[in-house]
């Protein structure tokens, strides 16, 4: 009997050595962009594009009047009033910076990590705006659903908008020719630390052509954001919890790595394993901070 169980734990591993890596693609989805003077940041879902958007907002608010308002401030943190202008320039980037030699323009991005990210796009895509279908029946079809719609390059039973669902769930690197450019492109990594996630960026901003005063200012966005404590506890419990059950399962791992394989690879980053979920039991859910999953957009 233990040697039957041995057998089939044993031909379990084997088959799930079987989900092969995603292969790279280049270019797989539209590539949002906002150009900061002779910088311009790319945008992979999930990884700050909205806060990344205002802050571009604002700095070409203030190229144009050398100041913002308290009042349209505010309206900016919930509205992005230059989203109009803002996606005429981002599309014609997008079309012609792959021809162009991106047009000189020194790039740079915010690599957050996948699994983070994962779990906050399953909240985002299946428990908010119930696109995943089937999929999204939990977190464990989610990986095997993202998985197998990406290796088809179909949607799945019941999922809906397949080309949004899509642009959010693909890796990092397979946006703008990142796997290309990843030893010239400046990657900044993202934390839930709003005043260390300034200091990044401001690295990064110190060669800009943007005056200093604007991009200054600007970045103070990133710590003056509003936050619903209560739903961000919660939010977190929630999040938590998936991450929990993803390290937990064999197979959905398998099938996580797989997906995200090169967004670690590419990086030099090393991907969750069995050890992650001993460690998160050590942490329990007693944090001095609460890590920031749901609200990275």
């Amino acid at each position: 009997m233990r040697f039957r169980l041995l057998f089939i734990f044993s031909f379990y591993l084997i088959a799930l050595t079987a989900i092969k890596p995603l292969p790279i693609r280049r270019n797989e989805a539209f590539c949002v962009n906002q150009k900061f003077g002779n910088l311009l940041y790319l945008g992979p879902a999930k990884t700050m594009t909205t806060m990344m958007a205002r802050i571009h907002c604002e700095i070409e608010t203030l190229k144009k009047r050398g100041h913002i308002g308290p009042g349209e401030s505010d309206k900016l943190n919930h509205n992005n009033y230059c989203f109009g202008k803002q996606k005429d320039e981002m599309v014609m980037t997008a079309f012609t910076a792959p021809l162009n030699g991106w047009a000189g323009h020194k790039r740079f991005f915010i690599w957050r990590d996948p699994l983070d990210r994962f779990l906050s796009l399953y909240g985002h895509m299946c428990k908010r705006e119930h696109l995943c279908g089937v999929a999204g029946k939990n977190i464990h079809s989610f990986a095997r659903g993202v998985y197998q719609m990406l290796k088809s390059n179909r949607g799945g039973p019941g999922s809906k908008d397949f080309l949004r669902f899509k642009h959010h769930v693909i890796p990092q690197s397979w946006y703008c020719e990142i796997s290309t450019h990843r030893k010239s492109d400046r990657v900044v990594e993202y934390t839930n630390d709003k005043a260390l996630m300034m200091k990044r960026l401001a690295r990064v901003f110190q060669s800009s052509t943007v005056p200093k005063w604007m991009w200054k200012k600007a970045l103070q966005r990133i710590a003056k954001t509003n936050i619903n404590h209560r739903s961000q506890i919660s939010h977190h419990e929630q999040y938590e919890l998936w991450r929990r059950q993803i390290l937990a399962s064999p197979e959905t791992l398998a099938y996580f790595k797989a997906i995200y394989h090169s967004d670690y690879s590419l990086f030099h980053k090393s991907p969750p394993g069995p050890g992650s979920l001993r460690s998160q039991r050590r942490r329990n859910w007693r944090h001095i901070r609460v890590r920031d999953t749901s609200d990275v957009s």
